[in-house]
């Protein structure tokens, strides 16, 4: 790939690319429950900053990447209640990851086999899906991403239009719920497909 190709990859060229990149990149920080998060788009890659609990931070670095069911339901138990209490105890750090279309690809391919062993409708409540529905957002808008905030309240995500302007969006977090409640029932009624199916970034 071309340095000049990086615009045309993240770009309406790609179908579906900026909702694929923000569901893979929310599902890897899924562990670390953030308190805040922000997401900005530079060259072909997304920068993740935030802030969440120190002991989440120093378990996802101190554990490689689970490529098992097992993995999963323990991304399932980390919204239980009294983890979040006892998470509460832990101080707050601030964290920062850098994403290029490789990783993209590769965080991807290593989910894939645990979507398919689950054999269900993705979750609407994890940070993956909520990420992915602004990354459609813009997707089907035809624009490139710029940045997206969240905290616990609210998303604030900026694009550029197909047609070169700005755009700034806010949602809140019960308005997405629901948002995603309504695509997911309709996709419910679809047999045979998968419902994270996207486009990968070419590969080199």
């Amino acid at each position: 790939m071309k340095p000049g190709e990086s615009f045309k990859i993240l770009s309406s060229t790609t179908s579906g690319a900026f909702a694929r990149a923000l569901r893979v990149i929310g599902q890897d920080l899924s562990k670390l429950i953030p308190e805040t998060l922000e997401i900005q788009l530079r060259g072909k890659n997304f920068v993740a900053r935030g802030q969440c609990a120190k002991d989440r931070l120093d378990a996802k670095l101190a554990k490689p990447e689970k490529k098992d069911l097992k993995g999963f339901f323990a991304d399932m138990l980390a919204r239980d209640v009294s983890t979040l209490t006892r998470q509460a105890k832990s101080p707050t750090v601030e964290f920062s990851y850098t994403y290029s279309p490789e990783d993209i690809n590769r965080l991807d391919e290593i989910g894939m086999g645990r979507r398919f062993a689950v054999g269900k409708m993705p979750d609407i409540r994890s940070l993956g899906e909520m990420l992915r529905t602004i990354g459609r957002r813009v997707d089907d808008q035809k624009g490139r991403l710029v940045k997206v905030y969240k905290d616990a309240r609210r998303i604030v995500f900026e694009y550029t239009g197909h047609d070169g302007k700005s755009c700034n969006e806010i949602i809140t977090n019960a308005d997405l719920h629901k948002l995603q409640k309504s695509v997911y029932e309709k996709r419910g009624k679809l047999v045979g497909l998968d419902p994270w199916k996207d486009r990968k970034f070419p590969r080199r």
